[in-house]
């Protein structure tokens, strides 16, 4: 009989890759519910979850963008369904398509499965905290150090939160406190995450403040800029935790990243606008395989000296979202701030709200922005883009085969979340 074997979540520990499990069984649908429930019957072996806390920075190449003079220029298409070839592989995408349409047919039982691959999937809240993914922050500040960047103050730290509900805010709130800093911070929010944002009490003696964006205004250029008139000194960190709001049902169906553009694009534009010279940002991207998110990748390249890549630790492999750490800020033009505002009207003069959604546009066949520079990125800079997701594509096809065999295997794993609670705690001291 074949055991439930669980697939380790970093992308560096891939010994799993090479390991053959062959189940028995068809993938299954809704009607083998009946046969899932049997192992509530079956022995359980419980997981370790220590092996799952190995992250790495994955550095990409940006020497050619660092000395490139980007040349600016809009071009629009009809919006399509996205074309992952270029910066992928087309046979591996070809291969996990397959394996997603599989999975769709039996979301209920992957639902149960997915926190045996991830034990920090299900984890929101911690002991101590009240916002939802501390955890995946504390990873992040484990792998980036968020506090050492040089500044000319180093008793004191200045940030930016953007659409992750506070919950940066909470993080750093909480570690300068540990650390005996002086913290200055700002949070803009936007319509889709008003509820549950984490603003410091004032007993904390914090100056944190919070700009809300008003009704189905939520990404118009004349928000964006009332928000950055409130910033009166550069900062020293600029991070965004910004959430799809989708279901594990969508997640796993295409075309969901490029609702995300218009937010990304906005990050940015905040990023060179706020940012010191010297500092540091973080924020997630859903989406490396399109023209455009490449392209707001290879700005990024060209205004900071160093630029990484790391998966999100409480995220499982059927889920796209990756962070980019960029070090040591080179400063940037307003001529540059400002085509990327007109990047931004552009966008909010074709879907009339301020809000992108890829699926209506491809309905009404509306024509919007796909290309932002007309240079020709270096072939290094693309070389690491391919790369880092074949590598990725690799691991979600084998990740996908392993959960269609794990859902009615004869034995069964379970996770504490107790035991990932205090693994996380004693990792990170957060306590």
């Amino acid at each position: 009989m074949n055991h439930l074997n669980y697939v380790p979540y970093s992308e560096d520990d891939i010994d799993y890759i090479n390991t053959e499990m062959k189940s028995s069984y068809e993938p299954p649908n809704y009607r083998d519910l009946q046969k899932y429930q049997q192992l509530a019957h079956t022995g359980v072996e419980k997981i370790n979850v220590e092996k799952f806390f190995r992250q790495s920075l994955r550095n990409i190449d940006n020497n050619s963008a660092s000395g490139t003079t980007l040349s600016y220029k809009i071009k629009e298409d009809k919006a399509t369904t996205p074309d992952y070839i270029k910066y992928s592989d087309p046979a591996l995408y070809k291969e996990l398509r397959r394996s997603k349409n599989k999975i769709l047919k039996s979301l209920y039982v992957i639902r149960k499965i997915c926190p045996l691959c991830n034990p920090f999937y299900r984890i929101k809240l911690i002991p101590n905290f009240r916002t939802t993914n501390i955890i995946p922050i504390a990873a992040l500040d484990n792998l980036c150090k968020f506090f050492e960047s040089p500044r000319n103050d180093m008793t004191s730290f200045k940030y930016i939160d953007l659409f992750s509900k506070g919950s940066f805010s909470e993080y750093i709130v909480w570690r300068a406190r540990r650390n005996n800093l002086n913290i200055k911070g700002h949070i803009y929010n936007i319509k889709d995450n008003l509820n549950g944002v984490f603003i410091p009490p004032k007993s904390e003696n914090v100056d944190v403040s919070e700009y809300s964006c008003e009704k189905d205004s939520n990404l118009k250029n004349e928000n964006i800029k009332s928000f950055i008139e409130t910033i009166t000194e550069k900062v020293d960190l600029v991070c965004s935790g910004y959430m799809i709001e989708n279901g594990d049902e969508d997640l796993l169906k295409d075309n969901n990243e490029e609702n995300y553009y218009q937010y990304l694009l906005i990050q940015v534009i905040i990023i060179l606008s706020t940012l010191n010279n010297g500092g540091n940002m973080i924020i997630k991207f859903y989406d490396l395989y399109q023209p455009f998110t490449i392209e707001i990748l290879y700005i990024l390249a060209k205004h900071f000296e160093k630029i990484s890549i790391a998966n999100s630790i409480s995220s499982t492999i059927n889920h796209c979202k990756r962070y980019i750490y960029c070090q040591n800020f080179k400063g940037a033009t307003q001529e540059t701030i400002d085509y990327l505002y007109e990047v931004n009207q552009s966008m909010n003069e074709v879907t009339n709200n301020g809000s992108i959604n890829w699926h209506t546009l491809m309905k009404e066949e509306k024509t919007i922005a796909t290309h932002i520079i007309e240079n020709e990125i270096d072939e290094d800079f693309v070389d690491d883009i391919q790369s880092l997701n074949m590598k990725y594509l690799i691991l979600q096809n084998d990740y996908y085969k392993k959960l269609l065999d794990m859902m009615f295997a004869h034995s069964r794993s379970t996770v504490d979340a107790n035991d990932v609670i205090r693994e996380c705690q004693k990792q990170w001291n957060l306590i």
